[in-house]
């Protein structure tokens, strides 16, 4: 008895008989047409007049770990029509197999989810495994024959960019915020896609964007009634860089702050270990020759600028990026260079380190175990590296443990504060700090009066963006313009020109967190498809993918 469970149509089609290949794992079903008349491609006329019998060989979904395939007998027929200008038709089979096809329409819509899943290349394994074989090249085509959705209209739109090639070209994504699905990508980042998208797709009443003047203005011009929405992470960016332009004009003294009276670092057990004395980082010749040729190109950068030369002029003179120029002329100071402090995954087990190390009878290697069991993810070199650095800093040779000379514990340098870090302090929530951090946000305002200015106005914007404070919005905006500090009139006179949509992201809840997201697993999965991430094939795996 023939399964007919197994055929894909078994109204249409009728199982004959089948047979096992058990070593290659395969199972072939002999099946014919039992449809009694065919439609003509071309005129659309019925026929019944068969001409000859013809057999098809379709590969189709596997059945208890057998690959299947399906020898299909199926017929041509004669067309009735004598106006039409094909004499002769092949059996169309609808539902079943596509004309020419060599899988049928369940094993090709099965593959195109493996493909939208998984990618190509991991697809074409992931395939094999499941007793359906297809190659990376027939699954992304089998994706870009899928039909997307009609995209539907969202009532509240977020709108962010993607880079395509990072610092190249750019897309746009569009993401609905109500119901957390992607809408859409845009090939570029330019007012005018954005606009034409609007005005297909009319009914959007809020769009939530960053501060790009670019869809700001093709949200304008696309949804004229659409309300624009600032994102509030941009907003504080925006604010974190007004405010680290200030700190940057007092490196030295923020750089001092950290290496005078250090607070001592807390072991596990309580105890602490005392910090290490004052000291002045000496600058050596090569260090001091390099800042003496940067304030150099600084000087005459300003200079030219005072004499009326325009940006672009004078990075093509001194063989600078724009941007260089652009700092030199808005810094209130010389920007010293700022030193490169980086997390390290041994932060959190240094001062198990020099606890052990002081209590001595043991090494290196010792320690490195020890921390291993404590969930330390690195390597050996780390560790020692660190222990030779600490060495050095405390004037001991090489292996020599337990204490410094004379009779002190073993210290640790403190990073220098850097403006980003007293930044990040400055606009953290204070009620995330520790006492230390709140101490030391104290005496960086000390370092200046336009330091505590700026660190005053900082704090109470990202207070008002934070609980959504309306009334001290424009009060505050008449104190940043009218403040000394450039960056911070900079600021105010930026949120003048974007008004409303700062306003509004004071006022309402909606923000581009969601769209963020969204760029996040758009990274994810053009990542995964190992360069074969061509616009169209991303679009297909972004809207489709679950």
């Amino acid at each position: 008895m023939f399964p007919n469970f197994l055929l894909p149509d078994a109204g249409r089609l009728e199982g004959l008989t089948y047979t096992i290949d058990e070593p290659n794992q395969h199972m072939h079903l002999i099946v014919c047409s039992v449809q009694r008349e065919s439609v003509c491609p071309i005129c659309q006329q019925k026929s019944g007049r068969v001409h000859s019998h013809y057999h098809r060989t379709l590969a189709d979904l596997p059945c208890t770990d057998l690959r299947v395939t399906l020898n299909l007998q199926v017929r041509r027929f004669f067309c009735a029509n004598p106006r039409c200008p094909r004499r002769i038709f092949t059996e169309r089979l609808p539902g079943i197999a596509a004309p020419w096809a060599r899988r049928t329409r369940r094993l090709a819509d099965t593959q195109a989810q493996i493909g939208l899943l998984a990618g190509g290349s991991v697809g074409e394994q992931l395939s094999l495994t499941l007793r359906m074989p297809s190659g990376d090249d027939v699954l992304v085509r089998l994706i870009r024959r899928t039909v997307p959705p009609d995209a539907l209209t969202p009532r509240v739109l977020g709108v962010d960019d993607w880079a395509i090639r990072k610092g190249h070209t750019y897309g746009t994504i569009l993401v609905d915020l109500e119901t957390q699905q992607v809408v859409d990508l845009l090939p570029d980042r330019e007012s005018e896609t954005l606009a034409a998208w609007l005005k297909d797709h009319p009914g959007v009443e809020i769009i939530s964007r960053d501060r790009a003047g670019a869809y700001a203005k093709g949200a304008m011009k696309g949804a004229p009634q659409a309300q624009q929405v600032a994102d509030r992470w941009h907003l504080l960016k925006n604010l974190g860089e007004a405010l680290s332009k200030v700190l940057e004009g007092h490196t030295r003294a923020l750089k001092q702050l950290s290496m005078t009276d250090p607070q001592p670092e807390i072991l596990p057990d309580g105890s602490s270990i005392p910090a290490s004395p004052a000291t002045t980082s000496q600058k050596t010749e090569g260090q001091q020759q390099r800042r003496a040729r940067r304030y150099a190109r600084y000087e005459e950068v300003r200079q030219l600028h005072r004499q009326g030369m325009s940006l672009k002029a004078i990075a093509a003179q001194m063989g600078l990026d724009r941007k260089t120029v652009r700092k030199y002329i808005t810094a209130e100071t010389f920007p010293e260079r700022q030193p490169r402090v980086r997390f390290s995954i041994l932060e959190p087990y240094k001062a198990h380190l020099i606890q052990r190390w002081q209590q001595g009878g043991c090494n290196v290697r010792q320690l490195f175990r020890e921390i291993q069991q404590l969930g330390y993810p690195g390597g050996l070199g780390g560790v020692a590296q660190f222990m030779a650095e600490l060495r050095r800093q405390n004037g001991l040779p090489a292996y020599t443990r337990m204490f410094a000379d004379n009779g002190q514990p073993l210290f640790l340098l403190p990073h220098p504060l850097t403006p980003r870090r007293a930044t990040w302090l400055v606009l953290s929530r204070p009620e995330t700090l520790q006492a230390e951090d709140l101490q030391l946000i104290d005496q960086v305002r000390a370092v200046h009066p336009d330091v505590e200015l700026a660190i005053d106005l900082a704090q109470s914007f990202a207070t008002l963006v934070r609980q959504h404070l309306q009334e001290p919005f424009d009060p505050w905006l008449e104190r940043a313009k009218a403040s000394p500090l450039p960056s911070f009139r900079s600021f105010a006179a930026g949120i003048r020109r974007d008004y409303a949509a700062v306003r509004a992201a004071i006022t309402l809840t909606w923000s581009n967190g969601q769209t963020e997201g969204q760029v996040n697993r758009l990274k994810f999965l053009k990542r995964q498809m190992y360069g074969r991430a061509k616009f169209d094939l991303l679009r297909m795996r972004v809207l489709l993918f679950p």
